[in-house]
């Protein structure tokens, strides 16, 4: 794999493929932000698969793209603007992609808003919620959409946790995404989920930091806690976007999985004033 010329093409592709550009983009021109990439080697062919999110100027809600080129660095083909995949749209920048190294499959995982706020389980409206002051970037489930054929064709996507309304306690999806295909070939989505209680915009509860890390994969398909944070911090705070323990990443070695991730102090311990800058946690 041409690493160096593969991260040139990854922006030449995608501001290609879409009529975006990356920063520094032209006056008015629109950008695609902080790629995901995967590295696929199956069926006698090398594939690079990539998803973006779209940074629109001012207060719009943000396209995912996916895009990917067949072929290694002396034959590789880039897609035509017409082979660019739009998943889904969304008001919070969180997603990532992984590859399977023994089979054609590729998955997608990102946060959306709730099916509360669209039109089906695995609807996302395009419209800003004026509940949260614009734009609803907090109240998100979590998606994923998987490919068997090196991203050729697309499984439905599929709303992870469908998150009850506005009216009972629960937990919401938000700013960080991690998927792992692992060694048996199985998907694994892990994100950190705020605690979201009843009435939470209502009450002036939509944006606390205590929360949990989930975890969920295609073969049992449950959504199981990885670690629990639900706590309130006491003299600073985490900051924006992020909550308690956020940036979850899964590996796996030996036949195990590990999840590894962030955490601001620590009450269970307590540790509540490791602050930076008498504000934020350290």
């Amino acid at each position: 794999m041409c690493i160096r010329d593969s991260n040139i093409a990854v922006q030449d592709a995608v501001a290609a493929a879409n009529g975006a550009h990356f920063t520094p983009a032209p006056a008015g021109a629109e950008e695609v932000i902080w790629p995901s990439v995967a590295y696929q080697e199956w069926g006698g062919q090398t594939y690079m698969h990539i998803a973006g999110t779209e940074a629109p100027p001012g207060t719009e809600s943000h396209a995912i793209f996916y895009i990917r080129r067949v072929g290694d660095c002396g034959s590789a083909t880039w897609p035509t603007p017409s082979a660019v995949f739009v998943l889904d749209t969304t008001n919070t920048l969180s997603l990532d992609i992984d590859a399977s190294q023994t089979s054609g499959k590729v998955a997608i995982a990102w946060s959306a808003n709730t099916a509360f706020y669209g039109e089906c389980d695995t609807c996302s409206p395009l419209e800003p919620w004026p509940g949260l002051g614009g734009l609803n970037q907090m109240d998100n489930d979590m998606y994923v959409q998987i490919s068997t054929d090196a991203g050729a064709t697309w499984q439905p996507r599929v709303n992870i946790t469908k998150y009850p309304g506005e009216s009972q306690d629960g937990f919401r999806a938000y700013a960080d995404a991690n998927v792992l295909i692992d060694s048996d070939d199985v998907v694994h989505v892990t994100w950190p989920a705020r605690y979201w209680p009843a009435n939470a915009v209502e009450d002036g509860q939509a944006g606390l930091f205590r929360n949990r890390i989930f975890t969920w994969n295609d073969v049992v398909q449950s959504v199981r806690t990885v670690h629990d944070a639900n706590w309130d911090q006491e003299h600073c705070t985490p900051g924006a976007w992020n909550m308690q323990a956020c940036k979850p990443q899964m590996s796996e070695c030996n036949g195990r999985l590990y999840v590894i991730f962030v955490q601001y102090n620590d009450a269970p311990a307590g540790r509540l004033d490791d602050c930076a800058c008498l504000l934020y946690t350290s």
